[in-house]
């Protein structure tokens, strides 16, 4: 037994690694279609309620995430695997209300010309690349301490 194998889980590593990259993907290509597709959302629904909802759940999340590195510094693994799986738990839930968002809301142009701007396309296009290239291996991580 390698350990690639060492985990006792009802699933193997190689197919759980599998169908991490799968979800990633999908995840990833349903992110970049967000700018094809446009919902009406319900009567009376803000639907930038979800966009301040984000920057609640994103606060949450890196508080979250400074506990969890002050408790397994404690050694406190039983409150550090908690943490942890609140703040993957939010994350997830980040992604859903981002995704509706997006859908209720459609895309905001960024208005600004000249180096401005480019520095804003920089900036996006490295924030949308490590955050779709984070997501299989944090997935990974969390199957691993699971």
């Amino acid at each position: 037994m390698g350990p690639e194998d060492r985990c006792d889980n009802r699933i193997s590593n190689r197919a759980a690694t599998q169908i991490i990259w799968a979800v990633s993907a999908v995840v990833f290509l349903a992110v970049l279609g967000l700018n094809r597709v446009q919902v009406t959302p319900p009567d009376g629904l803000d639907p930038h309620l979800f966009g301040r909802l984000n920057a609640v759940i994103n606060s949450v999340v890196s508080l979250l995430l400074a506990l969890g590195l002050l408790a397994i510094r404690l050694r406190r693994t039983a409150l550090h695997r908690r943490i942890m799986l609140s703040a993957i738990a939010l994350s997830a839930l980040f992604l859903v209300s981002y995704i509706t968002h997006h859908l209720f809301a459609g895309d905001t142009r960024f208005g600004g010309t000249g180096p401005i701007r480019t520095a804003y396309y920089l900036i996006l296009a490295s924030h949308i690349l490590l955050a779709a290239g984070s997501l299989p291996f944090i997935l990974m991580t969390a199957w691993r301490a699971l």
